[in-house]
């Protein structure tokens, strides 16, 4: 049996106190650590959770918990990984993992040093449709990714912005705006399957919201096979959609349009070739549940079966990297007006900070 601990009581920790009480013949939750007591409370009843800790490091200090879940805002989590692995516990945290390249390393030094385990939170990785999609990709039916797009069109309000403290919008509190904070997943699911990106074109701008950040982005990256791909987010959508496309050697496939459930079966796949379309065929007729599994439980459960082999995983720090490479490019590109070479160098400003220490004016800013 695991002892878990979740850090912070807000929405997204709810998901994860949820998965664990699904695997309650392998895990429990031992505690909680939450700064605001009435929050704790309604969590810890609600869950029932024996232990309630005020201060986050009362919680890594108990022995009876063995991996820990960071649900707490962004700006916090690459520290409170560091915090956890040096206390010797398991991490599965919340995306973003880290608000730069930077950060990032901050948490592979500290699994070095201590020989820890610690996992991102990427649960589109677990839908059937990506599933499929990546089994055709790894086995070689689709041949080479030629062209992929990504578009995550979601609405964000005013008060989504104002609220959980104010820390949304920010630079220092979210280090982005939808491009890390809603957009990340699917551009992992798609850069997952992808060759590196080598070269990134973009704009990023702010239209409609008052906030610090970005509220639209748009960028072209160019693949180090001499693919491409295309990335586009906003949170000033009407209407709220999420979709990967992919155009590969041997056949074309896009995800559903859902806005949270994209990853999930059906795909849509067509191939002129009729060896592939037998494969493609194969995989449709597949028995699926009516409903697939919660992605936050299936990542969950993952991860215990990599802890209880001595794992990292399963989504580790190396392919954490790729989304926030691509990101950080985007940033860069969008800020400067030029084409951003990849990787970026560890002395780059977009490095250390995904604004590279800037100010984004945005149209909203210039009416």
């Amino acid at each position: 049996m695991i002892g878990i601990g979740i850090i912070g009581a807000g929405g997204i920790a709810q998901a994860h106190a949820e998965a664990v009480r699904s695997l309650a013949d392998r895990a429990r939750l031992v505690a909680i650590a939450e700064t605001d007591p009435a929050r704790a409370r309604t969590f810890a009843e609600k869950h029932g959770v024996g232990k309630i800790a005020a201060d986050r490091r009362d919680l890594l200090a108990d022995p009876a918990i063995r991996m820990v879940c960071i649900c707490t805002p962004n700006a916090t989590h690459a520290s409170f990984c560091v915090e956890a692995l040096e206390a010797g516990k398991a991490v599965l945290c919340e995306k973003p993992i880290a608000g730069s390249l930077a950060e990032l390393d901050l948490i592979a030094d500290a699994c070095r040093r201590t020989g820890g385990i610690v996992s991102s939170i990427f649960n589109w990785r677990y839908g059937g449709g990506y599933r499929a999609m990546r089994e055709l990709v790894a086995g070689g039916a689709a041949g080479r990714v030629l062209w992929a797009q990504v578009n995550v069109l979601w609405r964000r309000t005013a008060e989504y912005y104002r609220s959980a403290g104010g820390w949304r919008g920010t630079w220092k509190g979210e280090r982005g705006g939808p491009l890390i904070t809603l957009g990340i997943h699917a551009i992992d699911a798609a850069f997952s399957l992808l060759a590196a990106p080598c070269e990134v074109h973009a704009v990023v701008d702010r239209f409609t919201h008052d906030v610090e950040v970005e509220d639209t982005s748009a960028a072209v990256l160019r693949l180090a096979d001499g693919g491409m791909a295309s990335v586009n987010v906003t949170s000033a959508s009407h209407d709220e959609s999420s979709q990967v496309q992919f155009v590969c050697e041997r056949l074309t496939a896009s995800s559903n349009r859902e806005p949270y459930a994209a990853a999930e079966w059906p795909w849509f796949f067509h191939s002129d070739d009729p060896r592939t379309r037998d494969l493609i065929d194969a995989i449709a007729v597949r028995s699926r549940p009516e409903r697939e599994e919660n992605a936050h439980l299936a990542q969950i459960r993952d991860f215990l079966d990599h802890l209880e082999r001595g794992e990292n995983g399963p989504v580790p720090l190396g392919e954490a990297r790729r989304s926030l490479e691509v990101i950080a490019g985007i940033y860069k590109a969008g800020f400067t007006g030029q084409p951003a070479a990849l990787p970026l160098s560890p002395d780059d400003p977009f490095y250390r900070e995904m604004n590279g220490g800037r100010i984004l004016e945005g149209r909203r800013g210039r009416r």
